[in-house]
């Protein structure tokens, strides 16, 4: 993969790497060198702004159903981990 650096000295991270890694908004690097090599280290991934969640239901769900549906597989899930452990 390849990218430039533009006139104001900054790197575009392909989208493909970003969405890959978690990379968001306001994401903190580490920047060093290594020989001939810019070394970026992500310290933090941001979280998503709710901007970028625009348009990602298609179909008119509703995205609080959404999101409660996958709270409850996570509580059912933790449910299981509890009764697994109580055994």
């Amino acid at each position: 993969m390849q990218t430039r650096m533009s006139s104001k000295g900054q790197v575009v991270i392909p989208a493909v790497v970003r969405r890959n890694l978690g990379i968001g908004r306001e994401a903190d690097f580490d920047v060093s060198v290594e020989g001939h090599s810019v070394v970026l280290t992500l310290r933090s991934v941001a979280k998503p702004d709710w901007r970028d969640l625009y348009g990602m239901v298609a179909g008119g769900a509703d995205v609080g159903e959404i999101l409660e549906g996958g709270r409850a597989a996570e509580r059912a899930t933790e449910d299981q981990r509890e009764e697994a452990w109580r055994r």
